[in-house]
Order: structure tokens, then C-alpha cells, then sequence
């Protein structure tokens, strides 16, 4: 895989995926928190970061005060075909923002297969049918932390949830969203036309 070779992470290793901009309101520092309990409950996992933004050196500093060099990536911003290279390299998507209005990068990682963990959130909690295809976690990092625990120990859970993953993804494409707006669209105009048989 791509994302192992260019990172050198060891095939033994679980890589858990955040993708997006390095800002303080996307919440990293939980998932940095998160991956030290990870780390220290003796999961080998690393935590792979892809994106740039304001707050970056502040999570590095964070990293570096943990002890947690080797085991968290800053890739730094990607193109779109190294990002998607690193969605396919992946094991789990955490996201922990409480600030989205659509969270794109949710859709782009069950669409590679990847079962997400997020902090339920609006907008966030549009994109992950919770038990199905990932968990809605509140925020709380004992409860984050045991869903991370759970989908990574259990293979069959696993397995269902990638499967899941990519089928609900489908239902986010371009094209289905198009035709909902459709579907939508004939529906008021099929009512503006009732009520205006009925007044006249």
C-alpha cells in the first residue's frame, strides 16, 4: 500500500485517518488525546494527519510533549490522488469536529471502505448511520476511545461496517443527491399545480 510505503508504518500497524484543515476549531487536539490512550493501552496504531492550516505547529508541539513522534503523521496537504491513496491505505476514519455543516471527507472515507468514528455533531451526524457504518460518539473520550477500541478489535463487526460503509456512500453520490433534488423539485411543482386547479 501506498500510505505504508511513503510513511514507513509497519504492516502490523492499525492506521487511523483524519483528513482536513489544521484549524483549532476541527478539534484535533481530542483525537491526539484520544491515540495517547491508544497508544498507552497497548493498540499498535498510528494516527496519520493529511492536511495544513494555522494550527499545525501547536498539534506538532502537542505531539512532541506526548512522546507521540512515531506514532502520529502530518503529511502536510496532499493532492486529491495522494489523498485518496491515503483513504485506501487506511484501517478507520476518526473526525472529532463540532463545527461542520457537511462533512465531505466523511462521504470520501466510506466511500474508500473506511468505518468512521466522529463526534456526533450537526451535520456530521448526516453522514454516518450510527452501529451501521460507524459509531456517533458524544464528546466524550472514554466513549470515543471504547468505539475506536471496538471496531478495531472486532473483525466481524469490521468487516460489516466497510461493507456498509461503501454501500451508504453510494447514496451520497453526485448523482442520487441530483436526483432527490429532482424528486423534490416534482413534488412542489406537482402541489403548486393541485392548489391552483382547486382555487380556480
Amino acid at each position: 500500500m501506498w500510505l505504508r510505503k511513503k510513511y514507513q508504518i509497519p504492516s502490523e500497524s492499525k492506521v487511523l485517518l483524519f483528513v482536513g484543515r489544521l484549524g483549532k476549531e476541527k478539534n484535533i487536539d481530542f483525537l491526539l488525546d484520544m491515540h495517547e490512550v491508544i497508544i498507552k493501552s497497548n493498540y499498535n496504531a498510528v494516527l496519520v494527519i493529511v492536511g495544513d492550516g494555522p494550527y499545525k505547529q501547536e498539534l506538532k508541539n502537542k505531539v512532541y510533549h506526548k512522546g507521540l513522534g512515531n506514532k502520529v503523521i502530518f503529511t502536510g496537504l496532499l493532492s486529491k490522488f495522494d489523498t485518496i491513496k491515503c483513504y485506501a491505505g487506511a484501517d478507520l476514519f476518526v473526525f472529532a469536529s463540532v463545527t461542520e455543516t457537511q462533512g465531505l471527507v466523511i462521504g470520501e472515507a466510506k466511500a474508500a471502505g473506511l468505518p468512521v468514528i466522529a463526534v456526533d455533531a450537526f451535520g456530521v451526524s448526516d453522514m454516518i448511520v450510527h452501529g451501521e457504518d460507524g459509531y456517533l460518539s458524544p464528546l466524550d473520550l472514554g466513549r470515543f476511545i471504547s468505539y475506536v477500541k471496538e471496531v478495531l478489535s472486532n473483525k466481524e463487526l469490521y468487516s460489516k461496517m466497510k461493507q456498509s460503509a461503501v454501500k451508504n456512500a453510494q447514496k451520497m453520490s453526485s448523482h442520487n443527491c441530483a436526483q432527490k433534488l429532482l424528486d423534490v423539485y416534482r413534488l412542489v411543482f406537482s402541489e403548486c399545480n393541485s392548489v391552483r386547479k382547486i382555487s380556480v
